[in-house]
């Protein structure tokens, strides 16, 4: 096998096309056989090893399926295309081809020199990929697949093609029903894959002058096995994750929006840098600190974390920020100190960049505004039930104030808990929130269920008056083989090779896979998590969905009902 490969890439590096940086490039390789590319196979055609493992002479007219027959003279040779792809997948033949960049990660500029540069980025493995995965731990078990997003560009374009939604529901004061009309003010709550559903958000986004706030509070990376997320990415993996997501989420900002992204000490400074090279360095505006007092573990060898950051970005210079004054009490007269109507003293100074507490900022009525920011463990009858990393709804109240007014859109593409959708509903504001995990009882949809109702007391519904009222509406990717990866998941020992066996025949099976060489002796060897994991495996991701180009496919079976709310959703 060694040989063969050796033999394989030797015959294809003479071709300049297919080398990158002194590598052959297996994507490209990958890519033009799928095509049946003439100059490819001629090539591999030319090589009598090559020739009898990957072509086989058949007589005229003979085809086999998915293979291209090339014949002459009543007899011919049939390009064996699923065998190639599935030799040059493995690992043993050129395991860095996935991207052109080889040093680990750290900063870099044009010339090789970070200093007297101001075009400094961060340079990683996976850099100019697209990462094909999700926030389920289940991906933090498997080998994460990375599609190269120039060289790749036919998958890349069926990945992150607009995507078919499904169990359209309204949720509003009398509970939830099934859609009738959807409607251009109407707030989503979506649950799938962020970076699919993003992409498929821009045309609804447009008709809306784009949004004018995104907040999200992602994964920190801690390494951490305490969330129900996936949360212990590898580093690079971790960068990718976040980059292919900014990148589409910018296009999605309004020009006046601003970007607000919550981190911690343990990828906060390699995020900054990120995001200075999507978002743009002179659009960076300021680093707000969210002090806590409480919480934070006591440690023996360092100081205890006492503090999150929060990267604010804007789209343009044309950014719109709200400036607020903060109300500090003093316990005796100082210099410019003033007194309220019950004695106190007091001076208003612009608002920090440190909030911790509770801050008070004055109304132009006279009155003060209480924006309880501390974290929720101090917040009993706020805090949601398994979520360890849930914000207080005075934060999200505050940066909402800052940076929008009631009616402009907002989004949280890592909507967990719901504390955004939440905080827009009592507020005023248009948002999207979406969530590719389901948390069951402690889920988004059943808090803002209960936020429309007015049974929601916790967090700012005194301070807003908050009674309940309003709607969402919420749907999902429409996902084909989701239900046979939830059963792989599940399923017990004796159920595995019943599994094994559906797959090979089904039809989002992956084109890495021969069905004629998977050898279920083999498998059964395999551990029982393995034995789940190589079911996952076997998936090809693109299958799980269904483009919006291809609704009208009777293979789909999509509902009238379905095909009526999305030619809303993308075409208005």
């Amino acid at each position: 096998m060694g040989g063969l490969f050796e033999r394989l890439a030797g015959l294809l590096s003479v071709v300049p096309e297919y080398v990158v940086d002194g590598r052959l490039n297996k994507n490209l390789v990958a890519e033009l056989a799928r095509k049946y590319d003439a100059r490819l196979l001629q090539r591999l055609m030319g090589d009598d090893a090559v020739r009898e493992r990957f072509f086989s002479e058949v007589s005229w007219g003979e085809r086999g399926k998915n293979e291209v027959s090339m014949s002459a003279m009543g007899t011919g040779l049939v390009f064996r295309k699923d065998a190639f792809l599935q030799f040059i997948s493995q690992k043993e033949f050129l395991p860095d081809s996935y991207t052109a960049f080889e040093q680990k990660i750290g900063l870099a500029a044009g010339n090789g020199m970070v200093r007297g540069d101001n075009r400094v980025v961060l340079n990683w493995p996976y850099k100019d990929c697209v990462l094909e995965g999700g926030q389920d731990k289940e991906d933090a078990k498997r080998e994460e697949v990375f599609f190269n997003e120039i060289l790749a560009p036919d998958e890349i374009t069926t990945l992150l093609d607009e995507k078919v939604f499904t169990n359209w529901k309204r949720y509003d004061k009398d509970g939830e029903h099934e859609l009738g009309e959807l409607k251009p003010e109407d707030n989503l709550v979506i649950r799938g894959n962020n970076l699919l559903v993003l992409h498929s958000l821009r045309k609804w986004v447009r008709r809306r002058g784009g949004v004018k706030m995104i907040y999200i509070d992602p994964p920190y990376n801690t390494q951490g096995d305490s969330f129900r997320y996936n949360d212990h990415f590898n580093h690079a993996t971790w960068l990718t994750f976040m980059k292919n997501r900014l990148q589409v989420a910018r296009e999605l900002l309004a020009d006046d929006g601003v970007f607000l992204v919550q981190i911690d000490q343990d990828e906060g400074h390699y995020l900054k840098v990120l995001m200075d090279e999507v978002l743009g360095r002179d659009n960076f505006r300021n680093e707000i600190i969210w002090s806590y007092r409480t919480g934070g573990a006591s440690k023996k060898t360092t100081l205890p974390k006492k503090h999150d950051v929060i990267l604010c970005y804007s789209k343009t210079s044309a950014f719109s920020f709200n400036g607020m004054k903060e109300r500090q009490y003093l316990e005796k007269p100082f210099m410019g100190s003033l007194k309220d109507e019950k004695g106190r003293f007091y001076v208003d100074t612009l608002l920090r960049d440190v909030v911790e507490g509770i801050v008070k900022v004055p109304q132009e009525d006279g009155s003060v505004r209480e924006y309880n920011v501390r974290p929720v463990l101090n917040l009993s009858g706020e805090r949601v039930e398994n979520f360890q990393s849930q914000k207080p709804e005075g934060l999200i109240h505050l940066l909402l104030d800052l940076t929008t007014k009631p009616g402009d859109l907002v989004m949280d593409y890592h909507l967990g808990s719901g504390t955004t959708a939440a905080v827009c509903q009592k507020t005023g504001r248009q948002y999207i929130g979406i969530e590719q995990m389901n948390y069951g009882a402690n889920d988004a949809v059943f808090r803002l269920e209960k936020v429309v109702k007015g049974e929601d007391k916790s967090g700012i519904s005194e301070v807003t008056e908050w009674k309940g009222g309003g709607s969402f509406v919420y749907c999902n990717i429409r996902n084909d083989a989701n239900k046979f990866r939830e059963r792989a998941k599940a399923a017990e020992e004796k159920e595995l090779t019943e599994l094994l066996m559906e797959a090979l025949g089904s039809s989002f099976l992956s084109y890495r896979v021969d069905p004629k060489r998977v050898e279920v002796s083999e498998f059964e060897k395999l551990t029982l998590e393995d034995r789940r994991r190589v079911l996952l495996d076997l998936v090809d991701n693109n299958t799980l969905y269904v483009n919006y180009s291809e609704i009208d496919d009777e293979t789909y079976k999509v509902p009238e009902s379905d095909k009526k709310h999305n030619a809303t959703f993308y075409e208005g």
